[in-house]
């Protein structure tokens, strides 16, 4: 009986700490679906519609370029919102207008949802094309994401989140998220490759460790009960 009850009881500290272990990795991608906004970027001056263009990194587009399903809503003078549907599973966007403006790759998580990402004034090269520029934006308050790390079609390193899927919510509000959008300087290009935010590391340690122990404690009390 002794035996069976051990048993249980150590399948039950492995099932819970890889649910652990899942519930804390769960938001490297928006699964559940709700609201995000943009402040538009001070540099956009005549546009008439706002678009919002989401993917999961190295996969498919949840819609195509500008089509209707990527209308953004005006909530108010330089405010737009877009509703992310439910299961897209998605952890980048882009915001654009028709006019030919756009943002810079920007990752995220389901804790941005309800966030603002807003734009320090910052033109760089689009990474596709090199004769084209886009907009660095950034999360007002999830600063853990930001503009995605790589290298545009002639070898410029922009951005500085290597991996959306590797990066962990914080919930630090950034110095620079104004109301407006508009502070910081212009024209400059982020180079410095900073590896993402390392939030929930401790996290997984303390589970692993947890379940660790725990088995070694079931085990050797299998072995003092066999002996006995």
């Amino acid at each position: 009986m002794f035996k069976k009850i051990a048993s249980v009881i150590l399948a039950t500290l492995l099932i819970a700490g890889t649910m652990a272990f899942g519930a804390t990795s769960a938001s490297a991608s928006v699964t559940s679906g709700g609201t995000i906004y943009l402040q538009v970027p001070a540099s956009w001056k005549t546009y008439s519609t706002v678009y919002c263009h989401l993917w999961k990194d190295g996969g498919d587009d949840l819609y195509s370029w500008q089509t209707k399903k990527e209308k953004a809503v005006k909530v108010s003078d330089g405010l737009y919102s877009y509703e992310i549907p439910a299961g897209a599973d998605v952890n980048m966007v882009i915001w654009s207008n028709d006019i030919g403006m756009q943002t810079y790759d920007l990752t995220m998580g389901d804790c941005c949802i309800g966030d603002t990402v807003y734009s320090k004034n910052e033109i760089v090269e689009n990474p596709v094309d090199s004769h084209k520029s886009c907009e660095l934006v950034y999360w007002q308050k999830h600063t853990s994401y930001g503009p995605k790390y790589q290298e545009s079609s002639i070898g410029t390193k922009i951005g500085e989140t290597p991996d959306p899927e590797a990066v962990s919510c914080s919930h630090g509000g950034s110095a620079d998220a104004g109301s407006t959008g508009s502070s910081g300087s212009s024209n400059k290009t982020n180079t410095s490759g900073k590896a993402p935010t390392a939030t929930g590391v401790a996290d997984y340690a303390t589970v692993a460790t947890v379940v660790m122990f725990a088995g070694v404690a079931t085990a050797v009390a299998l072995r003092k009960r066999d002996a006995e």
